[in-house]
């Protein structure tokens, strides 16, 4: 794994960048000072003790071939978006479910995943650092290993990685362009274990979505939604509070109106683990939602690519 070192990290060692930038544990750390190759500093050797500067090229050895995946590889409906020695990008369907659970033990993003990389002959683990519930369709970012793993789910928690969901929606209360953010707090309803209950104010979690009307026609609206913090079914919360549930939300909306739940991980933003360059991902909508969308509103607007 390459890494260019950024301004942010200039002046500090490769054990603070490792341990604490990377959250590998002191076993593996020392693993790493045992090989040859186990850290280099612009292509030279080095111990944790090197001070790091702008530009830097960090090389630390992680090879996919001593992991192992305890998830069954099972063919299934999944498109790789985008894969390099560090991250994999995949579009997941509405319907399948991203994690193996209880009932769910074969047909699974994860399930899918394993497949394709077994086809290949290449021992894969699944590290997502998104997740989409099971009708919601779109990006689900995956680190190739668990370095990248712990760097992006550093940025997950600084608010560094930005998502966007297109969402097709029942109602009209608002004009096309019209922008805003949503502040609110979430709490589990409690006659259900799945449900949330909304309220701009009270007990729960705090609750920040940002939100772009791309299009309306009268009776649905076409919702740019990005989520500043994730909170269960944060989204759809959002929309039904705006007056607008999604279409096929069968929690908060009205589950007749469409085949499915129609919202869409569209657009990630990220700072790549390796390079820190800025990245870009997309995932194309699937047939579904983008034939409703040109019903309502002839084309798909293409806010959400900006």
């Amino acid at each position: 794994m390459k890494i260019v070192i950024t301004e942010s990290e200039n002046g500090k060692t490769v054990k603070e960048l490792i341990r604490n930038g990377l959250g590998l544990s002191g076993t593996l750390v020392k693993e790493l000072k045992r090989l040859e190759d186990g850290i280099l500093l612009n292509g030279t050797r080095v111990t944790v003790r090197a001070v790091l500067n702008t530009g830097d090229i960090l090389e630390i050895a992680c090879e996919r071939e001593n992991e192992s995946s305890t998830v069954i590889p099972e063919e299934g409906e999944c498109d790789i978006i985008c894969e390099d020695e560090s991250i994999i990008a995949f579009r997941k369907p509405s319907g399948m479910p991203t994690h193996p659970s209880r009932g769910h033990l074969t047909d699974t993003l994860a399930n899918a995943a394993a497949y394709i990389f077994a086809k290949r002959g290449v021992p894969f683990v699944f590290r997502a650092i998104t997740r989409l519930d099971n009708d919601v369709s779109g990006i689900v970012l995956c680190a190739a290993n668990k370095m990248c793993a712990a760097r992006l789910s550093a940025d997950i928690a600084k608010g560094r990685i930005k998502k966007y969901y297109l969402a097709l929606c029942d109602g009209a209360p608002m004009s096309a362009g019209t922008c805003g953010t949503v502040r609110g707090y979430v709490r589990r309803e409690q006659t259900s274990i799945i449900t949330r209950v909304f309220s701009p104010d009270g007990e729960g979690a705090l609750a920040i979505t940002e939100y772009k009307v791309l299009a309306e026609n009268g009776s649905r609206s076409l919702l740019l939604l990005s989520p500043i913090t994730g909170r269960t079914h944060q989204l759809r919360l959002t929309a039904a509070y705006l007056g607008c549930p999604i279409c096929g939300d069968g929690f908060y909306g009205n589950e007749d109106t469409a085949a499915r739940c129609m919202l869409h991980a569209a657009r990630l933003e990220l700072y790549h683990p390796a390079s820190g360059k800025e990245t870009v991902l997309y995932a194309p909508l699937y047939p579904d939602m983008e034939k409703l969308i040109k019903e309502n509103f002839g084309e798909l607007p293409n806010g959400y690519q900006r």
